[in-house]
């Protein structure tokens, strides 16, 4: 982690009530053997892989491996390439500096398995100043709002010391991210997690203020929504890639969480995406 002090130092006056300017929002495909060669920007640049796998390289050393789900922050003009080893999509976020915050380096922030952040990351990336004066003034304040849970996230989590019924909670969410798309019952979940049943459920309640379901179903429905706004998939493919049992289920859940049908809300986001740039 290149320039840690410098990501503190920002990561110090947001929380004081500073307010950054978002410039641009994009998403654009990465494909294996379609490298990303050297280049910098001069705002803040802020990589949200939802899916896909590589590495990138800053330019006079420092390389840093991305995988699914990771973010990614970059500095003002600092040079690096991107090497895709599988296929995905970047959703990025161009944001100016403050003048008084010399930032250094890039900054790893790591899997981001919260789907209310994930959600917010991808709708960064489809917006892009120049609507009005109010929408910009809450891009702004949306933009900065991610940034600072980032950062506190890329500083604040550590390795602390969870009780068995955290780790159990732990594993059930990962079990739930690796394999949403056949868990097909809690019972599923608690065998590969090596408790009981009614035990996980409990714990989960208890530990996340929300049900095991609850979750499967939020992790399911993120990965709906980065499918229609990011895959040129039928609606009934992302149904059961996401494990709805058919097409027509899943768009009355889909509707009913997110308040539009699929197809809708896939070209709703599409139309508000600002082209992709370098």
């Amino acid at each position: 982690m290149r320039g840690k002090s410098s990501w503190l130092e920002l990561r110090q006056k947001l929380a004081g009530g500073a307010v950054l300017r978002q410039v641009a929002g994009f998403s654009q495909p990465i494909v294996v053997g379609r490298d990303c060669q050297f280049h910098d920007h001069a705002t803040i640049e802020l990589v949200f892989h939802p899916t896909g796998r590589g590495v990138t390289t800053m330019q006079g050393g420092g390389e840093v491996a991305f995988g699914e789900g990771d973010v990614v922050l970059y500095a003002p003009s600092v040079r690096h390439d991107q090497r895709t080893a599988e296929n995905g999509v970047d959703c990025c976020v161009q944001i100016e500096p403050l003048p008084d915050v010399s930032l250094k380096g890039c900054l790893h922030v790591g899997r981001i398995d919260d789907p209310v952040l994930r959600s917010e990351l991808e709708f960064l990336a489809t917006r892009s100043p120049g609507r009005s004066a109010t929408g910009d003034a809450l891009l702004n304040l949306r933009t900065t709002a991610v940034l600072l849970q980032l950062l506190e996230l890329a500083f604040v989590r550590g390795p602390a010391v969870a009780s068995p019924a955290e780790r159990h909670v732990g594993a059930a969410e990962l079990y739930v991210q690796n394999h949403y798309a056949c868990i097909e019952s809690v019972e599923e979940i608690a065998a590969a997690v090596g408790v009981g049943p009614d035990h996980l459920r409990h714990a989960f309640r208890r530990r996340r203020g929300r049900s095991l379901v609850g979750y499967l179903g939020e992790v399911r429905l993120e990965r709906a929504r980065t499918l229609l706004t990011h895959a040129e998939l039928p609606i009934k493919e992302i149904a059961t890639l996401c494990g709805y049992r058919d097409e027509y289920y899943f768009s009355a859940v889909f509707k009913k969480r997110a308040g539009l049908a699929p197809g809708r809300y896939r070209d709703q986001t599409r139309a508000g995406r600002a082209p992709a740039g370098g």
